[in-house]
C-alpha cells in the first residue's frame, strides 16, 4: 500500500495518551520547536513541527501580542535553533526573509493526516504561511480519502496562492501526497482560479480570502468551479452567513455570483473583491449570546430544465418541517428560477437562513438530487437548520471551522459559542495555533443539558503595513 508505513506510524501516534480541553481539542506546547541538525550536511534538512502536550491559556493580564507585515526585506539571519513562539512569527512577516538555516531554506512540515485529515488542512496551512512568509512542506496530503492526494480543486487552491504572493510550487500535481510552497510578499491586484471541475469555489475562498485581506492594495479574485457543491458550503452560505459575521472581524469583501455552476461539470464563476482596501488588522470579536429566532428566511432555487415546481415542492417540504419544530417563527421564502446567462447546467438547491435577536445566523442547505422527491431536499435543509438552532450556539457546525482563522488573526481575545465541536473545528484550531502561536482553549458550559462549548483564543494581532492609499 502506498501509504502503509505512514500509516502505521499514525496508528502508533493516535495510541499514546492525549491531554485534552472539550471533546479532543490538542494544545501544542509551547516547547514545540523547530530544530536543526548541529552537522553542516545536516543543514537542508526541513524542520518539523513537534506535536502535543496541554497548553495552559494565556492570563488576560498578558500584554495583547501584536504582530506586523513590513514593507522592507531584512537580509536573512542564519538561525541555529528556531523557537515557534511570537518573535519568531514577527521576524517571517511578509516582506520578511523565511527562516533560514545554513544560508538554506528550510521549510515547515505539516502532516496531511493527522485529525480531520482532508483538504482543510491544506488550504490554512498555506494561507497562513503566505501570511507570514514562511516556506511550508504539507504531507500526507488527504491520505486517508478513497482518492488520496491533491484533486484538482485542492491545487488549483494552491496555485491561486502562490500567484497572490509571488511564492513557488514545488511537487504540485494531481495525486501528489506532499507539495511545498515557498512564498514572497502579499501582491495585490487581479487573480484568476479555474477548478475546470465541480470543485468547490466556497473551499477556494476560504483558501483566498486571508491573502486578499492582507494585500498591498484593492484586490479581485475571480474563483471558478462549482457553486454548489456536495461536500461543501454552497455560495449562498458564503453570502448570507459568513459575510455579515466576517464584517464583526473588521472582514470587508465583495462577493458576486456571476454565473451558478453544478456538478459535473461545474463552470460556475464568482467575484471576490476588497473594493474599500485591504484590512490593517482584525478585530476580535465576542459572540455568547445566541438570543432568540427572530425570522427565518428560505431561498430556494432551481436552474436548466429543472422545472419551477421543484422550487415550490421544496418550499412545501421545508416550510411543514420548519412549522412543526420550529413553531411560531415568522417565513420569508423566495424562488428563483435561474436564467441560462445566470447557471451552466441542470439542478437545484435551497439554503435556509435564521437569524436571532441578538444577529446570530444560522443555517441549512441541501441541493437536488434525480433520486429524491423535491420536498425531501427541503426537508433535509430544514433539519439541518432546526439541528443548529438546538445546538444552543451562536454559530452552526459550517460556521465553526470558518472563524478559527480569523480568531487567530485578530487582535485581541475572541470568544465564540457553540454546540459540538466538530473534527473541522478542533483540526482547525490544532493547525492555527501550531503556525501562528495564537492561545486557544475552549471550555464546557456548565449548567447546560445540551452539549454547549465556548471557544477563546487570544489572536495574534497581525497588522498589515503593506497598505497603500487608495
Amino acid at each position: 500500500m502506498a501509504f502503509s508505513e505512514g500509516s502505521q506510524r499514525r496508528k502508533r501516534a493516535w495510541r499514546k495518551p492525549r491531554e485534552e480541553i472539550g471533546p479532543g481539542i490538542i494544545h501544542p506546547d509551547s516547547s514545540s520547536s523547530i530544530e536543526t541538525a548541529s552537522t553542516e550536511s545536516d543543514h537542508l534538512k526541513p524542520k518539523r513541527i513537534n506535536r502535543t502536550t496541554l497548553k495552559e491559556p494565556m492570563s488576560s493580564s498578558e500584554p495583547e501580542p501584536v504582530c506586523t507585515i513590513e514593507q522592507s526585506s531584512p537580509e536573512p539571519t542564519s538561525i541555529g535553533s528556531v523557537s515557534m513562539d511570537r518573535s519568531s512569527v514577527e521576524e517571517g512577516l511578509n516582506g520578511g526573509s523565511s527562516v533560514t538555516v545554513g544560508g538554506a531554506e528550510a521549510p515547515l512540515i505539516i502532516d496531511g493526516s493527522v485529525m480531520e485529515g482532508g483538504g482543510q488542512i491544506l488550504r490554512i496551512s498555506m494561507a497562513l504561511n503566505c501570511l507570514l512568509n514562511r516556506s511550508i512542506t504539507v504531507t500526507n496530503i488527504r491520505a486517508g480519502r478513497d482518492k488520496p492526494g491533491l484533486r484538482p480543486q485542492h491545487l488549483t487552491g494552491i496555485e491561486l496562492l502562490a500567484q497572490m504572493c509571488g511564492g513557488r510550487l514545488k511537487g504540485e500535481g494531481i495525486g501528489s501526497s506532499e507539495v511545498t510552497l515557498c512564498p514572497q510578499a502579499i501582491r495585490g491586484g487581479h487573480f484568476t482560479a479555474d477548478t475546470r471541475t465541480a470543485g468547490s469555489v466556497c473551499l477556494l475562498l476560504q483558501a483566498a480570502l486571508p491573502c486578499l485581506l492582507f494585500a498591498p492594495k484593492s484586490s479581485k479574485v475571480t474563483l471558478k468551479g462549482g457553486t454548489n457543491a456536495d461536500m461543501a458550503p454552497p455560495i449562498d452560505y458564503a453570502i448570507k452567513v459568513f459575510q455579515p459575521i466576517a464584517a464583526r472581524f473588521g472582514v470587508q469583501f465583495d462577493c458576486r455570483v456571476v454565473r451558478r455552476g453544478f456538478y459535473p461539470k461545474g463552470c460556475g464563476e464568482v467575484e471576490i473583491a476588497t473594493p474599500t482596501g485591504p484590512v490593517p488588522h482584525l478585530t476580535a470579536v465576542t459572540m455568547t449570546d445566541p438570543g432568540t429566532l427572530v425570522g427565518i428566511t428560505i431561498h430556494a432555487f432551481v436552474a436548466g430544465a429543472v422545472p419551477i415546481n421543484a422550487c415550490h415542492k421544496m418550499v412545501m417540504g421545508a416550510r411543514k418541517a420548519l412549522e412543526r419544530q420550529l413553531p411560531g417563527v415568522g417565513l420569508e421564502v423566495k424562488e428563483v428560477q435561474e436564467t441560462r446567462d445566470s447557471a451552466f447546467g441542470n439542478s437545484s438547491g435551497i439554503i435556509i437562513v435564521a437569524e436571532t435577536s441578538t444577529g446570530c445566523l444560522l443555517a441549512g442547505s441541501a441541493n437536488g438530487r434525480k433520486s429524491d422527491p423535491a420536498d425531501k431536499t427541503g426537508r433535509a435543509a430544514a433539519d439541518e437548520l432546526v439541528r443548529g438552532v438546538r445546538s444552543g450556539g451562536c454559530v452552526d457546525e459550517h460556521l465553526q471551522d470558518q472563524l478559527i482563522i480569523l480568531m487567530a488573526l485578530a487582535r485581541g481575545r475572541s470568544t465564540i459559542r457553540t454546540g459540538p465541536l466538530t473534527l473541522h473545528t478542533q483540526t482547525a484550531i490544532h493547525i492555527a495555533q501550531l503556525l501562528t502561536k495564537a492561545k486557544f482553549w475552549t471550555e464546557r458550559v456548565s449548567g447546560e443539558k445540551r452539549e454547549v462549548h465556548l471557544i477563546h483564543c487570544d489572536g495574534i494581532g497581525l497588522e498589515n503595513k503593506l497598505t497603500t492609499p487608495l
